[in-house]
Parts: structure tokens; sequence; C-alpha cells
């Protein structure tokens, strides 16, 4: 897991530019945050703030064209 504080810095690299969604889930599924990214051809990054969640163990699911990719994220 990545370990975040307040804030964590999501970068990925797109071949065209397309629609991204981020979200911030917990270990019961449920989404606490969701982003909109509108995701330009090459690298992007969004940030996001996880000021107001508590300590603990999240995912991080992105979600673009027909891939979803899930990153563990441990929040100090």
């Amino acid at each position: 897991p990545n370990p975040v504080q307040d804030e964590v810095i999501v970068s990925f690299t797109l071949s065209e530019a397309q629609p991204v969604t981020l979200r911030v889930i917990d270990l019961q599924g449920r989404s606490l945050q969701e982003h909109a990214h509108a995701g330009v051809e090459g690298r992007n990054e969004k940030s996001l703030n996880l000021a107001s969640l508590p300590t603990g163990m999240y995912a991080l699911e992105v979600l673009l064209n027909q891939q979803r990719v899930i990153h563990k994220l441990l929040k100090q």
C-alpha cells in the first residue's frame, strides 16, 4: 500500500484523450469520493484531498475506457 497523509497525487499516461474516473473506496466497497477528470493524451496528474477520511486502508479505483485499476492506499 502507498502511505499517504492528507493528499495523494495520482499520475497516469493516456494514449488518447478520454474521461477518467477516480474513486476512493473503503474496505467494505463503499465509494467515499468520486472525481471525474478530463484526461489528455500523454501524462496526467490529479491531486485528491483525503484530509476528511479517518486513518485506515482504502482502495483507489481508476476507471478509464473498459479498464479498472485498483491501488491500495494507507491513510496515516
